[in-house]
């Protein structure tokens, strides 16, 4: 981290099973004013908090609603590129809006997190990406949500206790049926 900036500081947010072996880690390492550990939160001002500091998000497994709610941020996502990603990977643009690893090595995680610090990132740009076409036949029966604010589709149904589980029949990106097919 030193290499970014001496006042660089990593926050690491997430209540994991790796917490109490990072938490010692950092302790070994004497790093204990530069790295910090939040707890994971679903909590919307805090979520906002967080990203408002932040350079940029990272994730070391696969890509999901991480990304999509870095990038509605104006944060920048650095992400590994071999991993199974679900579909909103789709949305990340090496060296534009993401900065991919291409092993999972710290070395490696380590020339993505220096290329974000060297790019200069134009964060309005990233939170205003381009519009999302969505079309669909009218009174089809098919219920559909998204987890992206842009899609203009309903967000997620409710996943609280005593909600019925949703179920996905079919995921489709431009045109491209990535999962399950629907027979008429």
């Amino acid at each position: 981290m030193s290499r970014f900036a001496a006042d660089a500081r990593l926050t690491i947010v997430g209540d994991g099973p790796e917490r109490d072996a990072l938490v010692e880690q950092i302790a070994d390492l004497g790093m204990t004013d530069a790295i910090t550990i939040h707890p994971g939160t679903f909590d919307a001002p805090t979520i906002d908090a967080l990203y408002a500091r932040a350079v940029a998000a990272a994730c070391g497994g696969y890509v999901g609603l991480n990304i999509t709610q870095s990038l509605t941020r104006g944060v920048p996502f650095v992400y590994p590129m071999k991993a199974n990603h679900s579909p909103e990977v789709s949305l990340a643009h090496d060296g534009v809006n993401a900065f991919a690893f291409r092993r999972n090595t710290p070395d490696s995680v380590a020339e993505a997190l220096a290329r974000v610090w060297r790019t200069p990132v134009d964060h309005a740009a990233i939170a205003d990406a381009d519009d999302l076409e969505v079309s669909a036949p009218v009174d089809d029966g098919v219920q559909r949500w998204s987890t992206d604010p842009r899609s203009r589709v309903p967000a997620l149904p409710r996943l609280d206790d005593g909600a019925a589980s949703p179920r996905c029949l079919q995921t489709v990106h431009r045109g491209v049926t990535l999962f399950g097919e629907l027979h008429a």
